[in-house]
């Protein structure tokens, strides 16, 4: 009966349809059932509704057919069970964002493999088209959509674009996460407990379920209203603020909601790295300090292979000191099957940060199979940084063609990640060229410098200048 109350009067007669259309236009025992329910409860008089009981049922309806409650408890059951398809096919003819969301994860999962592609795509665009002004659900969606091609299958052919997708993923997932828990376009209910802010529209408080039971978090409340802000105005000051709620041990919040405030500062950060590149790499350092030191690069006991290669660059690219069998040791930290490479490529780094070049060299050089593809990248391009700067120039040569070479069959790199790279790749070979040649400066200068986009960017550039200095 709860279900039977949550449906309008002209759904409750559209049930009926829906009965008849599965039972084959044909009257079985659940449609005597819904008939009997919409005559003697729906449309009777509000103070004339019966009570309906099984022994109600049992005498007005089925008579002797149905002799025992356990029959009739089974027909109820089965009964409850249309009426909740009936309302999921009612909420997918409504709501064409689900239906394509649901119907993308089919084709993905029945291996129609380019009608999946398609479709994900077309949902993706329409969200985007039809709807104006996009809402937590529709995050949620995209975030989905976005995240199902992205990690669709491990086949080349569906990895052209993964890094473009990853970011997308990523803002999508930032977004909808934002929308959710903040709810700044909240439903304008009256209630006694209201946060009161500097917004002209007084903000309800994101934990509803807080409210009702009396205990919200202000603090959670006010790093929310914080990010908002800080991605309405791009602030360094509302960061500053921002950061210091979220490094603040003292406040009670799950390691999980605090790791996720770290990262979406991380993303910050990395956005305004350009603008003021000392200031947002000490940022940068200091999150990551924050997040190592109180475990919460951890999950499920493990840290990602992904965030031991960026605290080990962040580490080494900052100015502090960190004793090397600590930063090596971090490695334990991985997964068992990555712990290898995790070590191997760590050390190799260190060693180029140290000027211990032949180290690095020999260290990079070694037969491995990079299990992940952000780690084969970086040792590529390691591997080329440390060739060049030990002035190795014929084995240089040697390691630029076989780079070259991955990034033209590689199908898991973006198109603009593989031009920085090769980009990366001819700059350093007209600068080794120019070495070996002993150029004119002039003649390097006429050059312009490294092309863009172009990965180590900085690197290139320190290189450039030493060299027409």
């Amino acid at each position: 009966m709860t279900l039977l109350e949550g449906l309008s009067e002209k759904e409750f007669y559209e049930l009926g349809n829906y009965l008849y259309r599965h039972a084959g236009n044909k009257t079985n025992d659940k449609i005597r059932l819904y008939k009997y329910l919409r005559k003697h409860w729906l449309e009777a008089d509000e103070g004339n509704k019966p009570e309906i009981t099984s022994e109600l049922l049992q005498k007005h309806i089925f008579k002797k057919k149905l002799n025992t409650n356990d029959k009739i408890n089974t027909l109820n059951s089965q009964l409850v069970t249309a009426i909740k398809d009936f309302l999921i096919e009612q909420t997918l003819n409504a709501d064409t964002v689900i239906r394509n969301l649901l119907l993308s994860r089919t084709l993905k999962k029945r291996g129609l493999d380019q009608l999946f592609l398609k479709h994900n795509e077309d949902s993706r665009i329409g969200i985007i088209k039809q709807h104006p002004v996009l809402e937590a659900s529709h995050y949620d969606a995209l975030y989905a959509l976005t995240h199902d091609v992205t990690f669709h299958r491990d086949t080349p052919k569906f990895k052209t674009n993964n890094q473009d997708l990853l970011e997308q993923t990523e803002q999508h997932l930032d977004m909808a996460y934002i929308l959710r828990k903040l709810q700044i376009i909240c439903e304008k209910k009256t209630r006694t407990f209201i946060l009161q802010t500097k917004y002209k529209t007084p903000v309800l408080s994101i934990d509803f379920k807080g409210i009702i039971f009396g205990n919200t978090n202000n603090d959670l409340v006010e790093i929310y209203l914080n990010i908002i802000e800080l991605y309405d105005k791009e602030s360094f000051e509302i960061y500053r603020k921002l950061k210091t709620y979220v490094i603040n041990t003292q406040l009670q919040i799950s390691s999980f909601t605090r790791m996720t405030f770290v990262r979406l500062m991380i993303n910050y950060c990395h956005r305004k790295y350009s603008e003021d590149k000392n200031t947002y790499l000490r940022e940068i350092c200091d999150l990551y300090y924050f997040a190592h030191q109180n475990k919460l690069l951890l999950e499920d006991g493990y840290m990602s292979e992904n965030d031991y290669l960026n605290l080990t660059k962040v580490i080494l690219a900052s100015a502090d000191s960190w004793d090397e069998d600590t930063l090596l040791n971090m490695a334990n930290s991985l997964k068992p099957e990555y712990r290898e490479n995790g070590r191997l490529l760590a050390e190799a780094i260190l060693r180029f940060k140290q000027k211990n070049y032949n180290e690095a060299q020999q260290l990079l050089l070694q037969k491995v199979w990079w299990r992940n593809i952000e780690y084969k990248l970086d040792a590529y391009c390691l591997l080329i940084r440390t060739l060049y700067e030990a002035a190795d120039y014929e084995v240089l040569k040697s390691k630029i063609g076989a780079f070259h070479s991955f990034l033209k069959n590689d199908n898991t790199l973006s198109d603009k990640r593989k031009i920085m790279n090769q980009n990366f790749l001819d700059f350093i070979r007209e600068m080794s060229a120019y070495k070996v040649a002993s150029t004119p400066k002039k003649e390097i200068l006429a050059t312009g410098g490294p092309p863009q986009p172009i990965a180590y960017g900085d690197w290139c550039g320190a290189k450039f200048a030493e060299l027409t200095a």
